[in-house]
């Protein structure tokens, strides 16, 4: 494990151009999550709309089912 005086002393190591390689890898990597991250979200919020009732019917039958193969002997009865 890096303690803390290594890490320092590794920073303090860098070139100003090798510092600024390092910042400029984690705000791209950043912006590359925050992006991922918008368009989770995007996904999200069209599956959170309401389906159409046709849908929805057999959306809810295939959760019944699903929830009856996994339940108990009693519960099927």
């Amino acid at each position: 494990m890096t303690t803390r005086e290594e890490a320092k002393a590794k920073l303090d190591a860098l070139s100003e151009t090798e510092f600024q390689q390092v910042v400029d890898f984690l705000d791209a990597q950043q912006r590359r999550h925050h992006a991922q991250a918008d368009e989770l979200a995007r996904l999200l919020d069209v599956l959170a709309e309401p389906l159409p009732g046709a849908e929805q019917d057999e959306l809810l039958r295939d959760l019944e089912h699903r929830q009856w193969r996994s339940g108990t002997a009693e519960d099927r009865s």
